[in-house]
């Protein structure tokens, strides 16, 4: 009875979660000599997922350099087309859009925003250039949720 409570206990409390054997600094998945996949469709679910968390995160990985080539060489930034989906240069930036010069289109695109809201991004512009994403948001007059939502593919 001990031994079913244990297993009990492990299976109840999830205690061999990845989450939990990061937590106790272990090792997040089994070792190269663990148990098989239950099921063939189990097996090529975990690769798919693998290979979009692969993307995704290659697509901040360009996000990122893109960000850094907008500091370093502005001028290059913009015969590349960062931020502007629309120009379609094949320059991947990983999905950055000027808020400052992008189409209420490629702004609509962002996680979150509708095309009001790219409408009301694009006529708050008008006026002066965005500085940064609050100063948008403000002058847009958008909810202030919306920030942690586009901080990532916002650019100025």
């Amino acid at each position: 009875t001990l031994s079913a409570t244990a297993y009990l206990f492990h299976d109840v409390y999830n205690l061999n979660s990845k989450r939990n054997r990061r937590l106790r600094g272990e090792p997040d998945g089994p070792a190269s000599n663990g148990p098989a996949p239950a099921s063939a469709s189990g097996s090529r679910a975990h690769q798919g997922n693998a290979e979009l968390r692969a993307m995704a995160a290659d697509r901040a990985l360009r996000r990122e350099e893109a960000r850094a080539l907008l500091v370093d060489d502005p001028a290059l930034a913009r015969e590349l087309g960062i931020g502007r989906p629309d120009l379609r240069t094949g320059y991947d930036d990983g999905g950055l859009v000027d808020l400052n010069r992008a189409p209420a289109e490629a702004i609509a695109g962002l996680p979150g925003l509708t095309s009001e809201h790219a409408d009301a991004l694009v006529a708050a512009r008008e006026s002066a250039p965005f500085v940064s994403l609050p100063d948008a948001l403000i002058r847009a007059q958008l909810p202030p949720h919306l920030e942690d939502e586009i901080s990532g593919y916002a650019v100025f």
